[in-house]
């Protein structure tokens, strides 16, 4: 498997719009992911209204996973996600992630409201993904691949 990982900042939450449209909604917090995408998007508004000033309001990471020995189902999506999330310390922020998949490709974008409290958020000089986070993805699907079919060893 290969793993390619895009982090930029964005100014503002309508790219759900877009998302909601051509990906799968996979999971989220700190937001009702079934709730429709206006409630959602405006969840996002709502917090970040916290911090009225900044400009750059949330932060998009698109993950897409090629050469796939092994395409998993939604749930082991999930779980691998999640874990990334963790992994990163961005568990608790508010986002929602979307996948896309094809023959041998899978993408997955999450956005994140950069806004914590009136007093805290992400700093945008740590987006730019590290040698880390492709290891942890890589663990993560290689775990799951070997959990969910212990014929299949990766």
């Amino acid at each position: 498997m290969r793993v390619k990982i895009k982090e930029f900042a964005i100014a503002d939450f309508q790219s759900i719009y877009q998302l909601d449209r051509t990906h799968k909604r996979l999971l989220g917090n700190l937001v009702k992911i079934w709730s429709g995408c206006t409630q959602i998007v405006s969840s996002f508004y709502q917090k970040s209204s916290l911090r009225p000033l900044i400009k750059k309001v949330g932060i998009c990471i698109q993950i897409i996973l090629v050469n796939l020995q092994i395409i998993l189902d939604d749930i082991c999506y999930q779980q691998m996600i999640y874990r990334y999330i963790k992994s990163i310390g961005w568990h608790d922020l508010q986002y929602i992630a979307f996948i896309a998949c094809s023959c041998q490709r899978v993408e997955i974008i999450l956005i994140f409201n950069r806004v914590i409290s009136t007093t805290q958020i992400i700093d945008l000089k740590c987006l730019g993904a590290s040698v880390i986070q492709y290891a942890i993805l890589n663990q993560a699907y290689t775990d799951i691949v070997n959990t969910a079919n212990p014929k299949f060893y990766v």
